[in-house]
């Protein structure tokens, strides 16, 4: 029996890759039934017209409200039993998510689950890590790391020294791709709206882990990431970046130390402006 499934794409400057991301769809879900949802974060270049002379549901909001909204807002029309949210610059190998839809399907108890992520050229990318906590990120994201990349914590958090050819229950996978059963999603009342980009998939693997389902990476699935394609600000990632980091110590850890760690952590920048 086939499954159902939805195909969550948040749009926002990648018209080239979200049309071939949509077509690697094609040999990646063969064995499963699949409907696609577009959400349009108010993207300055227009999304490509093939989007709405297909079968293909698009909601275009008015102003960028960030990836976990986004998908929030195409979760609540899904009708699929399993969420698939997908970057727009992804490209699917072949039978990548009827892979990832059979071993979901294996253990009901996988509340996600991420495949291997590999850039052009075939090498695998850093798509997990363990949870942004701390101690490990005083010296995982810090100027620590560049002088003293070995320690112990920085592994740890890098996932240093894993067979990433190994399938393995890891603390979070990456957001580029991400299959999520629905019930779990509806559960955990979806991503952290607050999150406008960066992080959200760490705190959501983080509440499916809390409600006792696994987060599963599944390298035998594979996947293109194009990174970075819809934005090359880097004034603007680095800004959300900090923004969304000091959100989840804050939520997890309170107002005080995540005053002190951002402070720590963005001090060789601080320091760097002043001379």
């Amino acid at each position: 029996m086939k499954n159902f499934l939805t195909i969550i794409y948040v749009y926002y400057n990648t018209p080239k890759e979200i049309l071939d991301s949509v077509d690697s769809l094609m040999t990646a879900c063969i064995k499963n039934k699949y409907e696609i949802i577009i959400i349009n974060n108010n993207s300055p270049k227009p999304l490509p017209a093939f989007a709405r002379k297909h079968n293909i549901t698009i909601l275009d909001n008015k102003k960028n409200y960030g990836y976990g909204k986004a998908v929030n807002q195409g979760a609540k029309i899904a009708n699929g039993k399993l969420l698939l949210v997908v970057n727009p610059d992804t490209i699917f190998q072949n039978y990548a998510i009827d892979l990832m839809v059979e071993k979901m399907n294996s253990d009901k108890k996988i509340g996600v689950l991420g495949p291997q992520l590999i850039d052009a050229h075939g090498k695998v990318l850093h798509s997990i890590s363990s949870m942004p906590n701390l101690p490990d990120i005083l010296f995982a994201l810090s100027y620590i790391n560049k002088i003293w990349p070995n320690n112990s914590y920085s592994r740890k958090y890098w996932a240093l020294g894993i067979d990433r050819n190994r399938e393995f229950e890891s603390e979070t996978v990456g957001g580029a791709v991400m299959l999520i059963r629905k019930n779990v999603f509806k559960k955990i009342e979806g991503f952290d709206e607050r999150f406008f980009l960066y992080f959200e998939e760490a705190d959501l693997c983080k509440r499916v882990t809390k409600a006792e389902y696994r987060v599963l990476y599944y390298p035998k699935a594979k996947v293109v990431h194009l990174v970075g394609k819809s934005t090359k600000d880097k004034k603007f990632i680095k800004q959300n970046y900090e923004k969304s980091r000091f959100l989840f110590l804050k939520k997890y850890y309170g107002f005080i130390p995540a005053i002190l760690t951002e402070t720590f952590l963005r001090l060789p920048t601080y320091i760097a402006r002043k001379k």
